[in-house]
């Protein structure tokens, strides 16, 4: 029962903060009907670019 409670103050939470941060979300699917690109690969580059440099500092690469 504890469990519950705790998955539903969880819910609760989730829902509050995408309320919050609706007008900043991005909608995929009206990107999509407009014929607009659904792509991550500029957050994958810096993703890349971050481990590539750690990696070297520590020797690895």
């Amino acid at each position: 029962m504890l469990y519950l409670i705790f998955i539903l103050e969880q819910l609760q939470e989730l829902c509050g903060y995408l309320k919050k941060h609706q007008a900043r979300l991005i909608n995929y699917g009206q990107r999509r009907e407009i014929g607009k690109p659904i792509r991550s690969s500029r957050m994958e580059k810096g993703v890349d670019q971050v481990i590539g440099k750690r990696q070297k500092q520590r020797g690895k690469s």
